[in-house]
């Protein structure tokens, strides 16, 4: 499923604006135990296995952004 960068960009904003929440709580720092995980497996892999993890990181750190710090929403210029 698609959706455009304004309809993301709100989706983002709704969830910034719920961060409070105690599920979104319980979301935040899930998320970052598990970052603290791949931190702790990726320096002893190589390969596929490195590259799927800096895939999971880099996910894992996008949650999180959204969660504690408001989306920022770029214009096209025309």
């Amino acid at each position: 499923m698609s959706i455009s960068k304004p309809e993301r960009h709100e989706q983002e904003l709704k969830i910034f604006a719920m961060r409070h929440e105690a599920g979104v709580r319980v979301l935040r720092d899930w998320l970052y135990r598990e970052r603290d995980e791949i931190n702790a497996r990726w320096p002893a892999q190589t390969g596929e296995d490195l590259i799927r993890l800096q895939g999971e990181a880099q996910r894992v750190a996008k949650l999180i952004k959204v969660i504690d710090i408001e989306p920022q929403f770029k214009q096209m210029e025309a």
